[in-house]
């Protein structure tokens, strides 16, 4: 085996020496016919206004491309430098400096035997300015050696002239030359499937290799940044694949485990461990995480509008992963499935935002309506087909084309949407858990009296002695309900801004139903009765009161504390009883960070209810309490 080594190196050594010496002989060769060619050229350029002239002088082109093409093919691809490589950028790292020196050496020698304005008007078809440039670009190219001269403005102009056809014979060999670079480099593209190996591919091929090597040359490497381009473009193609693959297979059809559904142990552990400070994506929902890595890597790798397109498609796939996820956590504590849909909808909010994109797509479909319609008409008038009045066919053709309907799908809306309708969930809810005692007092006070009851106090479970229970009860386990929401919320949220615009609500529907509670009490009972219960409610509001908005989360909070620490069991048939109304026609605020997740822009704390209001007539059902999440 090391023999036949040796004797493969030994034999690519002599190739390659034969190659450089062919390559030698046969450039001092041509230069040297140049010298002697190059007179008949000059006039053969000078009358390419006329259009034999013309046409003899691009024969000449051709066949001066199809001898060097013929050179050029048995060389360059035995180059020591158009080998494969362990992967598709070092490949190009090593090709592309050896065939842009290719591509330099003979654009140098073509120009000795032909003019470059000469060639530059030619190649667009119109050869009027090409005698009387033609000794000019020969001698300037003599005199600098330079390899991209610009154009004179008569030049400029008759390039820019409609009509003309383009008639570039260097161009087409030296594309056909570097074709063996794509020839190369196509079985590694097709066998690339890391989403991150293929950024970094575009990125090297477009920014290091295209901008670095190819534009420096101009026109002398315009041939390789053709192959460089279609390169290019078949990595973007094979990223887009991927990228919807990943879509698809890591965020649309995630199936997380139970070790990723440990909420909120998770953010406790984390917490304990001094991990809170890592960054805004510490403890966050994997199939969150691999959508912004994929935005993260795909960003500015491909075309803005395929760009918005598959970050839409990402984004709604992973707000529908993160609702499945909340549901999942719901089942085991539903504060907790509320909290951790708010947080991670407040990531994903603030995470997209820079990428500067709309996240808009327009779908078109096609809608049959019409067309179901008109054909059950024809069927229905069936006998009037060769009528020459309402004919039933002609009915058919005009009527049953379908309808082209265009749907705009805004994925940043829907997620505005979406996060709105969750912090509005978690409020009602939180609240109801809170007062569930309460509320389904006042839903049984709120209905009429039974044949044996003439007063409210009358009634079984409104007993005054029952009543007084019920809000020493609630005098005590509102505040720890509500402490334990706080220290939850911190935990989650890790921002006081926010913590204050979603507890807020909660303690103005708090304050609003222990005041429809006093009211109700001071219409039914007795003062000495209703004393003590007012002292009560009192004591209830000043606890709840002196609780502040946001607080510092508690390391050692239990996995169900809201199920334990909750008030009481909520009755049966208990009316959802926040803000249907004003809730619907606040907007939510533009993100900002304060040291943990994004927050929602801070409202002022809501005032509590006045105790001065009208007790419920009898029959009705508790008012709505409004709450202030969001300002207009």
């Amino acid at each position: 085996a090391t023999a036949a080594r040796a004797r493969r190196e030994d034999l690519r050594e002599r190739i390659a020496a034969f190659d450089a010496e062919v390559n030698s002989l046969l450039f001092v060769r041509f230069r040297a016919q140049s010298k002697q060619l190059r007179s008949y050229v000059a006039e053969l350029e000078r009358r390419a206004s006329q259009k034999d002239a013309a046409d003899l002088l691009f024969s000449t082109h051709q066949a001066y491309c199809s001898l060097r093409a013929q050179l050029l093919k048995i060389t360059v691809p035995r180059s020591s430098e158009l080998v494969l490589r362990e992967d598709l950028q070092q490949t190009m790292r090593a090709a592309c400096p050896y065939l842009l020196s290719v591509c330099r050496n003979e654009y140098k020698l073509f120009h000795e035997y032909f003019a470059l304005d000469a060639v530059a008007l030619l190649k667009h078809g119109n050869g009027e300015h090409a005698g009387a440039l033609a000794d000019h670009s020969h001698d300037e190219l003599s005199r600098t050696g330079s390899a991209s001269l610009a154009f004179p403005t008569e030049a400029a102009e008759a390039a820019a002239a409609p009509g003309f056809v383009s008639r570039d014979a260097f161009m087409d060999m030296m594309v056909d030359v570097c074709g063996a670079l794509y020839d190369l480099v196509r079985p590694l593209i097709v066998k690339m499937t890391d989403l991150r190996t293929l950024c970094e591919a575009v990125r090297t091929i477009e920014g290091d290799i295209i901008e670095g090597y190819a534009e420096v040359l101009g026109e002398a490497g315009a041939a390789l940044q053709v192959v460089l381009v279609h390169i290019l473009r078949d990595v973007q193609e094979r990223l887009i694949f991927s990228t919807s693959k990943y879509i698809a297979d890591h965020i649309a059809e995630f199936r997380p485990s139970q070790a990723d559904l440990r909420y909120p142990e998770v953010l406790s552990e984390l917490e304990a461990a001094g991990g809170r400070r890592r960054g805004i994506l510490a403890g966050c929902y994997k199939s969150l995480d691999n959508t912004l890595q994929c935005l993260i890597w795909v960003y500015r790798c491909v075309e803005q509008q395929t760009f918005e397109e598959l970050a839409q498609e990402a984004v709604t796939n992973c707000a529908l992963s993160l609702k499945d996820a909340s549901a999942a956590i719901s089942k085991r504590s539903r504060i907790d499935g509320d909290l951790f849909f708010i947080k991670h909808l407040l990531v994903l909010r603030e995470q997209i935002s820079p990428f500067n994109t709309q996240l808009t797509v327009k779908q078109i479909n096609l809608d049959f309506g019409s067309t179901a319609a008109a054909f059950g008409n024809f069927l229905a008038h069936s006998r009037n087909i060769f009528s020459r009045h309402n004919n039933a066919f002609v009915d058919l053709v005009a009527r049953g084309v379908p309808t082209i309907r265009e749907n705009e799908v805004d994925c940043k809306r829907d997620l505005e949407t979406q996060l709105k309708a969750a912090c509005e969930n978690f409020i009602v809810r939180t609240y109801e858990q809170a007062l569930a005692t309460i509320i389904a007092f006042l839903q049984r006070a709120s209905k009429p009296l039974s044949e044996n009851s003439t007063t409210l106090q009358d009634m079984d479970f409104a007993k005054p002695d029952k009543v007084q229970a019920l809000l020493a009860n609630a005098e005590t386990s509102v505040p720890e309900f509500l402490t334990m929401i706080r220290r939850r919320m911190a935990l989650y949220l890790a921002n006081q801004q926010t913590e204050a615009i979603l507890f807020n609500p909660i303690r103005a529907n708090v304050f609003a139903a222990l005041t429809q509670m006093g009211n109700c009490l001071e219409a039914n009972y007795s003062q000495d009765q209703v004393a003590p219960m007012l002292r009560s409610l009192s004591a209830l509001r000043t606890a709840v009161t002196n609780l502040p908005s946001a607080a510092p989360p508690s390391p050692t909070l239990a996995a169900n504390g809201d199920a334990a620490a909750a008030p009481g069991p909520a009755a049966e048939g208990v009316p959802a009883t926040a803000h249907a109304g004003q809730a619907e026609r606040q907007q939510l605020h533009a993100p900002q960070r304060d040291g943990g997740v994004v927050s929602l822009e801070a409202a002022p704390p809501t005032p509590p209810a006045p105790d001065n209001g009208v007790p419920p007539e009898p029959g009705a059902p508790p008012p709505p309490v409004p709450v202030d999440l969001f300002e207009e």
